[in-house]
């Protein structure tokens, strides 16, 4: 029953995004637009001025662009998005695009998770008078946007190597190669710092617990208590969070691609989105899909697990 009910909720969402992807054809005449713009690509006028475009809905075109975009979806390997002047097949460059920017994400995340599981657990050592200041120094980075946090490790690379003729890490494309240390590094800090921020809740909440006060009574020691007990039962309560930490560090990751010139499926959709409005619904899908079936197989593995440690 559980199966059916999660199909049923991935076909509606499937469904969503593409009636939302095929919004624009909806409210406004998307075939004149996309003419417009090809005209302007080939220099045929200068500007739009004397054009206007008043909202409008076209309820027939919109139905028939979700009907047409469920045809390219079921022949996926026909499909064609619009590229300097002329039509280019979505895949199979969409996929080394996406796999470029899964790479990212995943392992910016990866490190967030050692990060704030190595800080959570120096911190939950301290006393908590120590713990407080900790908390507060995490608010403070927090707050900070993104771009700033990028900026000042970028210029803090380029004052070493200035000061000491040592590039840590490389920083812009060379030969076409994408830096990568350094934008793992930096996209996988404000994920560390919410991870840091949710897993300190669930360490205090355990270090609640009856059995946290039963291990000091045998004698175990408490980086023993907090390692092996304390920290394994609140990794599991922090899958419920990550929904948040994986979306907030998704939106990063367009801002990442444009700074350090990174040609993932991001920049992608930003630089040919507005002439092919339905390769964005195809990369939305693509996002999704991988996400949500990962998602729910990992909860479904940890609620077995619980379960399993509730009935012992």
């Amino acid at each position: 029953m559980k199966v059916v009910k999660l199909s049923v909720n991935f076909l509606l969402l499937c469904i969503s995004i593409l009636m939302v992807g095929s919004l624009p054809f909806l409210i406004y005449d998307i075939d004149r637009q996309l003419k417009v713009l090809k005209m302007i690509e080939n220099n045929e006028i200068e500007n739009t001025l004397f054009l206007y475009d008043s909202v409008q809905f076209n309820v027939g075109s919109y139905f028939n662009h979700v009907k047409e975009m469920l045809g390219n979806i079921f022949s996926i390997q026909d499909f064609q998005y619009y590229k300097f002047k002329e039509y280019h097949p979505v895949f199979p460059e969409l996929n080394q695009l996406y796999l470029m920017s899964v790479k990212y994400l995943i392992a910016a995340l990866c490190i967030g998770l050692i990060l704030a599981v190595i800080t959570s657990f120096l911190t939950m050592l301290l006393p908590t008078h120590q713990r407080d200041k900790v908390k507060k120094v995490l608010f403070v980075v927090e707050s900070l946007p993104d771009i700033f946090i990028i900026f000042l490790l970028q210029f803090l690379i380029i004052w070493i190597y200035k000061k000491t003729d040592i590039l840590l890490f490389q920083i812009v494309n060379v030969f076409g190669k994408p830096a990568f240390f350094l934008p793992v590094l930096c996209l996988s800090i404000l994920p560390s710092i919410y991870i840091t921020k949710y897993l300190l809740i669930s360490l205090e909440e355990e270090e609640k617990q009856s059995y946290v006060e039963m291990a000091k009574g045998k004698g175990l020691s408490m980086y023993y208590i907090i390692f092996v007990h304390i920290l394994r039962n609140a990794i599991f309560t922090l899958l419920f969070h990550f929904k948040t930490i994986f979306w907030f560090s998704l939106s990063n990751l367009f801002v990442l691609e444009i700074i350090f010139n990174i040609h993932g499926i991001m920049t992608h959709i930003k630089t040919y989105g507005s002439m092919n409005p339905d390769l964005v619904t195809v990369s939305i899908l693509l996002i999704f899909i991988p996400y949500y079936c990962l998602f729910h197989l990992a909860s479904a593995v940890i609620s077995k697990k619980i379960k399993g440690d509730m009935s012992l």
